[in-house]
């Protein structure tokens, strides 16, 4: 520890106001948590210059999502590889962050460059070959480059494994971390004032759906099920923002009982949490992607609401059924619906599970307890 007293933190993602999203999240509270502890940090950030948003925004318009999306990849290798790196680790936390400069690089793995620009462009990997081979390329670059590895489940750590033959000892399995201090229980009171805040019906049963509207994310099932249920006594908030919302609004025009809340920033949206009754986590496999160890799912946990989730990618590795929360199949509306009727009629005896997925993210998904391993891994390559 004595050894490390500066890092560059380096991401394609800068973690701007307001913080959207679990890697925006992830990176800020490592950001603070590090300083605490008084280790200096160099933040490399790449931002699109107001240029740039411009000539980006005219080819997604006029062109298509895949052109759009090279254009920012080339962006950031080219952003990257200008910077000279300076701490004693550097910690990039996406592929392209590792073409700075630096010999020293711990890389984090939230999710799958070449499969999530598939799944989100919803492209056909025997069609476009090339493109998916030059993807697979920047990640196995990176992969190589990097001294030690972070993955934030067993899936991603299995893919980087076996796809890219890169050595079991260079890969650490290090779930994601949650701010326990922010994402805690609440009150009756403050319950019902967070929902007055929000003009939440005061007695609904509120399921809350805090996730980007991608295909992977599952929402299109969770908006399948709420639009069978025109029950007023149930209330659907979806929390986040993305292309499906047109379909969402589309699958939901004859329900009133529901609202899209979008661009709720870190900092505020425990609150929603904290209103809400259930938390579901719909996630489905997606052109060979899958959630990762959920950071909507654990801080749900932590605020001590009942989650619901589907038995995919790093939910089946925190969500136990009955135990920490419940367990549905992907893709299923019957069972969301089945889900959120269970819980909402069996709320009280269901406190133990609430209980227990508080306790569970403590010891296992804190801040505390992960930075003290990061403290490990980044001495290791020292």
């Amino acid at each position: 520890m004595d050894k490390i007293r500066r890092i560059d933190l380096v991401s394609a993602d800068a973690p701007v106001e307001p913080i959207i999203g679990g890697k925006h999240a992830h990176i800020k509270i490592l950001e603070n948590r590090l300083g605490q502890i008084g280790i200096s940090i160099n933040r490399i950030y790449y931002h699109n210059t107001f240029l740039e948003r411009v000539i980006s925004r005219l080819i997604r318009a006029f062109f298509n999502y895949t052109k759009y999306g090279k254009h920012i990849i080339n962006n950031q290798i080219k952003f990257f590889s200008k910077q000279i790196c300076s701490g004693e680790i550097t910690h990039c936390h996406d592929v392209t962050s590792t073409f700075v400069d630096s010999n020293n690089i711990i890389l984090t793995v939230h999710g799958y460059l070449a499969n999530e620009f598939f799944d989100y462009a919803r492209l056909d990997k025997s069609k476009y070959k090339d493109l998916y081979n030059w993807l697979t390329e920047i990640e196995q670059r990176g992969y190589t480059k990097a001294k030690k590895i972070i993955a934030v489940d067993t899936r991603i750590a299995n893919y980087i494994i076996e796809k890219f033959k890169v050595p079991k000892e260079k890969v650490v399995v290090m779930y994601n971390f949650i701010d326990e201090n922010l994402f805690k229980p609440v009150n009756y009171q403050e319950k019902e004032a967070l929902r007055k805040k929000y003009k939440i019906p005061k007695d609904a049963f509120v399921v809350l759906v805090p996730r980007r509207f991608v295909p992977k994310n599952g929402v299109i099932y969770a908006a399948e099920a709420f639009a069978k249920i025109k029950d007023n006594s149930f209330f659907f908030i979806f929390a986040g923002r993305g292309a499906l919302k047109k379909e969402i609004l589309k699958i939901m025009r004859e329900n009133d009982n529901y609202a899209i809340i979008e661009n709720v920033g870190y900092g505020k949206v425990q609150e929603l949490y904290q209103l809400s009754d259930v938390i579901l986590v719909p996630s489905i496999t997606s052109t060979d992607v899958e959630e990762a160890t959920s950071l909507s799912a654990l801080e749900g946990m932590a605020c001590e609401k009942i989650v619901v989730a589907t038995n995919v990618g790093g939910l089946k590795e925190i969500v136990k059924h009955l135990d920490t929360g419940v367990v549905i199949s992907q893709k299923s509306s019957k069972d969301i619906i089945d889900a959120i009727i269970y819980c909402k009629e069996n709320y009280e005896t269901l406190f133990h599970v609430r209980s227990n997925a508080r306790k569970y993210v403590l010891k296992n998904h804190s801040s505390e307890v992960y930075v003290a391993k990061l403290l490990e891994v980044y001495s290791s390559v020292i």
